[in-house]
């Protein structure tokens, strides 16, 4: 005698706990290659597009020509804050158009006194713009040289 085959019904329950697996799963694995892919970023610091502000050495000078074989001489070393990095873009490069650049977002004038400066020099001070903050701007005109200004 054949016996018929044996159909075995899942319940709603089975489903439910079945997909909720799946779908923790697959949460996981996404946490997973996110952490992999924030890890592999910080691996590869200086590569990655954006905008930062730096320390950066300057060698400030000043020196002062008082006729053909007399100098006055004024320098200093400092830090200063700086932007740099790359700015995110599709264009063509080419001057003519209007690049995305890293720039200062907000900038202050310091006044600075030279160290390193003769006795005698009149004015052993110097003027420079410092980056407050930085962040990624158009390049207006034919060149990005009057950027700041």
């Amino acid at each position: 005698m054949l016996t018929p085959p044996q159909i075995e019904f899942i319940g709603i329950e089975d489903t439910f706990v079945e997909a909720m697996t799946l779908l923790w799963t697959k949460l996981f694995l996404l946490l997973a290659i996110f952490y992999m892919v924030k890890a592999d970023e910080k691996s590869r610091k200086g590569t990655e597009f954006g905008c930062f502000n730096s320390s950066h050495k300057m060698n400030l000078n000043k020196d002062l020509k008082i006729n053909a074989t007399s100098v006055l001489k004024c320098r200093h070393t400092i830090q200063v804050p700086i932007c740099w990095g790359r700015c995110d873009t599709w264009d063509i490069p080419d001057f003519q158009w209007n690049h995305s650049v890293c720039s200062y977002g907000r900038k202050t004038l310091k006044k600075v006194k030279l160290l390193d400066c003769d006795p005698n020099h009149p004015d052993p001070f110097m003027y420079l713009y410092v980056a407050d903050t930085c962040e990624c701007k158009l390049c207006k005109g034919i060149g990005c040289n009057y950027l700041h200004t």
